[in-house]
């Protein structure tokens, strides 16, 4: 996935195979995600982060894209994400900045192939025992880690195939550009810092205002998302202006941090 090659001869196969591409999901992230800003090194966390990440989806768009304009109204475009890329993480900013990337991407690609009639949407799972989660799962026990979900329990691969199938489906047709949490419930409570400041959007270019120099925002014109604040500038649907607001969002949380699960969620 890391590949731009590799992606191409994969979506060749799979057309010479079946004739045709109507479904492509992006499902895929290398690297160690658990690393605090001042103590990663970009050169070897980021870089493959971003290039399974971010780099990756990339790939998939652009090798499906000619396929699923032909498939045209059952064209679907799937990436999985995380709740990270929308609420950012202390603890997890360059795992966040990626999956912030993958968010913007499916915004803007919604838009920007929705008159071919292609659906793009992304999935946020929560915490889900995996290979990149099994050390935290060992360490921290289950009962810990379900503690701060309403639902008391775990997320599994079943449940990921409902929205996914969801998306993929004729059912799915009228659903795009949307970023949807599997998570139990996780990211519908909205936290607080230590001091009892919610940290809020940031507008991207905007001049720095009043709410600068309140204990928990973040500087440079932090926003309420009821006057319309989004992740990029004004008007613009980027990818980098979303990654730049999770990161900024993720350094406004609260210090001393929380101990995090690999997904960036407070746990204890």
């Amino acid at each position: 996935m890391a590949e731009r090659s590799s992606v191409e001869a994969c979506v060749a196969a799979t057309v010479d195979r079946f004739g045709g591409l109507h479904v492509m999901v992006h499902n895929a992230f290398g690297g160690a995600a658990a690393n605090r800003m001042e103590h990663a090194d970009l050169q070897q966390h980021w870089r493959m982060m971003s290039r399974t990440g971010a780099w990756g989806s990339l790939f998939c768009a652009q090798a499906a894209y000619p396929h699923l304009v032909a498939a045209g109204s059952v064209g679907r475009f799937v990436m999985i994400t995380s709740p990270a890329g929308v609420e950012g993480s202390a603890n997890l900013p360059l795992y966040a900045t990626v999956k912030a990337a993958q968010r913007g991407m499916a915004k803007s690609l919604a838009r920007e192939w929705g008159h071919h009639g292609i659906t793009v949407n992304a999935i946020c799972p929560g915490f889900f025992p995996s290979k990149m989660t099994y050390g935290t799962l060992e360490k921290l026990g289950v009962d810990r880690l379900t503690a701060h979900s309403p639902l008391r329990r775990l997320g599994d691969d079943e449940d990921l195939k409902g929205l996914t199938l969801l998306y993929a489906s004729e059912a799915g047709k009228h659903i795009t550009g949307q970023i949807l949490p599997v998570d139990g419930g996780v990211s519908g409570h909205r936290r607080r810092c230590h001091h009892g400041v919610r940290v809020r959007q940031l507008r991207s270019g905007r001049p720095a205002g009043d709410q600068a120099d309140r204990p928990g925002s973040v500087g440079g014109g932090a926003a309420r998302r009821d006057r319309g604040a989004h992740a990029a500038g004004a008007g613009d649907d980027g990818t980098a202006g979303r990654a730049q607001l999770v990161v900024a969002r993720s350094f406004g949380r609260c210090r001393p941090p929380r101990e995090t699960d690999t997904r960036g969620h407070p746990v204890g």
